[in-house]
């Protein structure tokens, strides 16, 4: 995402009082708590996070909302990640944070995680296609060519509990608009290829490092319906979108 402008006022706040109104929406939207046994995961895409000259007490608000969950998987970290370490290092001592390297828009997929919870396994990594099968990335009535992931999605494998998680964080291309055809053909590639990746390990236990697989991220979906052309591209080959 292009970077915002500075806002023409002066945004004070209470870090106590914004903290206290978090946790009250927290419990009104049932937000469970972190506990054993159970594993709270979410994904945020927080809007140029290290492009923008955030205050400490911004930082605080952040990092209350990363601590109720066991794992988040955060997109548009640029490529200066001090502002995200600066968070990670406001929640408790056991988080910790992967990151991969930055491409399209000097974005890292970045990964913040309780490592109480969640035990780091050997594979961690980016999604990408050898050029040689690039040419199966392909959908019917769409003439764009897939050439690669502007932001390749990036995993880590973990164990948590009796199973073990591979974790994709993908923030796919958006363009210039929701409604931009080229725009639209571009990004349905790029679903499709990720839907791609996940059904071959699907199909193939062999090729699947962990039990289970979690595509999660800004995929740039403008509808959660049967009838958009992103959704029906990630769903196209077997993913299952949650309800929400």
């Amino acid at each position: 995402m292009a970077e915002f402008e500075k806002p023409k006022f002066e945004y004070a706040y209470n870090v106590a009082a914004e903290v206290a109104h978090l946790r009250a929406q927290k419990a009104k939207r049932q937000v469970p708590a972190c506990s054993a046994g159970t594993l709270m995961v979410a994904t945020w895409n927080i809007a140029n996070l290290g492009a923008q000259d955030r205050r400490d007490q911004d930082f605080e608000l952040i990092a209350e909302i990363l601590s109720w969950f066991d794992i988040v998987a955060v997109q548009e970290c640029r490529d200066l990640y001090t502002d995200l370490d600066r968070i990670v290092q406001k929640l408790p001592k056991t988080y910790r944070y992967l990151m991969s390297d930055p491409a399209g828009n000097s974005e890292r997929m970045s990964f913040v995680y309780d490592s109480q919870k969640l035990t780091l396994l050997e594979e961690v990594g980016e999604i990408n296609f050898p050029p040689s099968e690039m040419d199966k990335v392909k959908l019917p009535k769409n003439a764009a060519k897939f050439e690669g992931f502007d932001r390749p999605p990036y995993l880590a494998s973990f164990s948590a509990g009796q199973t073990s998680i591979t974790f994709v964080n993908a923030h796919l291309y958006f363009g210039k608009s929701r409604s931009d055809p080229d725009s639209i053909g571009r990004r349905a590639l790029e679903t499709y290829a990720v839907a791609m990746w996940a059904e071959g390990r699907m199909k193939d236990p062999r090729k699947a490092f962990t039990r289970e697989l979690v595509v999660l991220g800004d995929l740039n979906m403008p509808r959660s319906t049967d009838t958009d052309p992103i959704f029906q591209t990630l769903t196209k080959l077997g993913l299952e979108v949650p309800l929400h």
